[in-house]
Order: structure tokens, then sequence, then C-alpha cells
């Protein structure tokens, strides 16, 4: 199975165990245009690189039909999990008026917490704080390896007055999780919300489609609507997950 042309992803690739899942090392292609770029310039990279025979389903088991509200990751096998923020993109909005009598929208961005949960009876783990500015998709927020059957959940709290912690495991689909191939959902704008654009587009192919490499899934949160809500886009927190299995 290929991985998809991205610069994280293949950060994520320098870095796996050589002693992990031997049998099945990856392996690819790389080219540089370098001969025909002007000095000074950074020259186009192209690769190719495969994973025989794997695929996230073979490493995990995740609920990524959507339709239960369950949002869990369940290890298959032992595995290094890693996190990074990709969005934590959301905005108060509301109309004021000035002491002339104009009136305006007041666009306010919140602080997002982000939360996991390692095992059923685990407390939560905080693992981001910060508006959309804070978010920086290379840095790793949580690393940690993981015992295989060990049930993983989520979490988003914007924080603002009467807002509600969204956590996935407890039948609540504000916190949704995709692999790849898979279509966004049909309430959520990612493929023409502009904003958006800017957090995932490299995680989209040409056909709007989810685009992730065989070990990663992405998981988006709403922390402002009702799942069902038309203005729900799912960019409020997202989440890009790195599978790697270990040995036991």
């Amino acid at each position: 199975m290929k991985i998809k042309n991205k610069a994280l992803v293949l950060l994520g690739v320098l870095a796996i165990n050589p002693a992990a899942w031997a049998e099945e090392d990856p392996i690819g292609e790389i080219s540089a245009n370098a001969s025909v770029v002007t000095a000074g310039f950074l020259p186009t990279l192209n690769w190719n690189i495969l994973y025989p025979g794997q695929s996230i389903e073979t490493i995990v088991q995740a609920d990524t039909d959507n339709t239960n509200g369950q949002g869990t990751v369940v290890p298959r096998v032992p595995v290094k999990v890693t996190v990074r923020v990709l969005a934590a993109d959301i905005e108060l909005r509301r109309r004021v008026t000035d002491r002339w009598g104009r009136s305006g929208i007041q666009v306010t961005p919140l602080s997002v917490g982000g939360f996991l949960k390692i095992g059923s009876s685990a407390s939560n783990l905080h693992v981001f704080e910060g508006r959309q500015r804070d978010v920086r998709p290379e840095r790793i927020v949580f690393s940690q390896n993981i015992s295989k059957g060990t049930e993983i959940s989520f979490g988003g709290q914007a924080r603002f007055s009467g807002s509600l912690q969204h956590f996935s495991g407890v039948g609540n689909r504000n916190v949704l999780i995709f692999k790849d191939g898979q279509e966004p959902p049909a309430h959520a704008t990612w493929n023409t919300q502009t904003t958006l654009g800017t957090h995932i587009e490299s995680y989209l192919d040409e056909n709007g489609l989810i685009d992730l490499g065989p070990r990663e899934l992405i998981v988006a949160f709403e922390l402002g609507q009702n799942y069902d809500n038309p203005q729900a886009d799912f960019q409020d927190l997202i989440f890009l997950l790195t599978f790697e299995p270990i040995s036991d």
C-alpha cells in the first residue's frame, strides 16, 4: 500500500523502528528536479513509499463508520501512538454595537483543550491547549507505547461560557474518526471552506476524499454545534494519529 506524498508522513517513515515488522520493511524511491531549480530555491521532491500488506485495519480496530458515536481506537497489536494537532480553530461570533450606534460582528478566537484517555478506566490526559495560532502540525503533542486491546478515546473542549466537553466512547457523534479513502461528512464543508482548507488541504485527494497513509487516522471534533447542525464543520479540533507496531 502506498503512503501519500506528504512531508509529515515522510518524517514519520524516517522515524520507523527498524525492528518493528522487519518482514514488511517499507521500500520506495525519491527523486528531485534539482537540475532545473534556480539558485536560492528549493527543489521539488517526489517519492513513493510502499508498506507491503499493511493497512490501518491490520494495526488497529477503529470506529471509522461513525454511525454509533463511539469514536474509539483499539490496537490489534502493541503500538507506539503519536498525536499531532492539525487544527484548533473555533471562533465566538457575536453582534456588537458601538457608542455611535454602528453594529458589526465581533470575532474572538477561542482556546481549545485536547484530551486522550488510554484505557476505559483511566483519567483524561491533557495533551493540547491553545488557539489556532498555537498549532504546529509537525509537533508531537503525545507519544506513548500502548498494549494490544487497550481502548483509546478522545476529547475536546472549547473554552467559553456554557461550553461542553465532547468525548468519544460515550455515544457522542461530535467526535469522528477517518481513515484513508473516506468521504468527509456531508454537513462538513471540508472541501470548500477556505479556513479549513488551510488545515487539512494536504490530507484530501483530488476527489475530496481523506488522503492518509496506512498507519494514520484523523480525529475531528465539532465543539460549537450539534453534530447534525448544518454549521458543524468539524475543524474545531483535529488530531492526526500515527500507529507504529512495536515488539511485545
